[in-house]
């Protein structure tokens, strides 16, 4: 009997054909920024990041891989903006005018863990408690008199 062993290339080989991003996709995009009747005079080069991915420095051997795929754990992970700069732009108005703006161009994305509520949103009410969601739910049918 021989011992098999698995190898980085025999891993990035299943990811291949199993169409599992390794590390972020970066796009590419140009576009021109508007703002009603004014258009920047050049166009923003930056990059868009898209999709989720596995985090390259901490890709687990394959048997770990298997077993977290199997969980569903894949879409933990998420490629977002990691490195962002500000820029000065003029936009040029169809009357003649030009608006000056600070935008900001991602230069590079990152694979990050998401969390549950990652993009979760909590208003609070003018005039309401603020009270936990257990508290609250448990507190509706009870009258103080």
């Amino acid at each position: 009997m021989t011992a098999s062993t698995t190898s980085p290339s025999d891993i990035h080989h299943f990811l291949v054909s199993a169409e599992i991003q390794v590390g972020c996709r970066e796009l590419q995009a140009r576009r021109y920024i508007t703002d009603g009747f004014c258009t920047s005079t050049k166009a923003i080069n930056e990059v868009v990041c898209t999709g989720y991915c596995l985090p390259e420095q901490n890709l687990p051997w394959y048997a770990e891989f298997v077993k977290t795929i199997a969980r569903s754990k894949l879409k933990e992970w998420q490629c977002v903006e990691d490195k962002v700069e500000k820029r000065s732009i003029s936009l040029l108005c169809q009357d003649a005018s030009v608006r000056k703006y600070v935008i900001k161009v991602v230069r590079s994305c990152k694979c990050k863990k998401i969390k549950k509520r990652h993009n979760k949103t909590y208003v609070d009410l003018p005039g309401q408690k603020k009270t936990r969601r257990k508290e609250a739910s448990t507190n509706v049918n009870t009258k103080r008199t």
